[in-house]
């Protein structure tokens, strides 16, 4: 069996949810032209997807419109 650094997922996890959080804010912030629009919605679909693999395996959950660590 393998030993999880639980520190590490930690940090790990709060890097995925600042990531994502710095996304939306910039989205929200000034709606991206048009030639960067793919761009943002590339990088907050591979997060949204990493966070609802996260929340499926009871790491982290969805209240309130944040993310957070469980």
């Amino acid at each position: 069996m393998e030993v999880i650094d639980i520190l590490a997922l930690k940090d790990a996890l709060n890097s995925i949810i600042s990531d994502w959080n710095f996304q939306k804010e910039m989205c929200d912030s000034s709606f991206p032209t048009s030639h960067e629009y793919e761009l943002f919605y590339q990088k907050m679909s591979v997060l949204h997807e990493a966070l609802v693999h996260l929340q499926g395996a009871g790491l982290v959950q969805y209240k309130n419109g944040e993310w957070y660590i469980i």
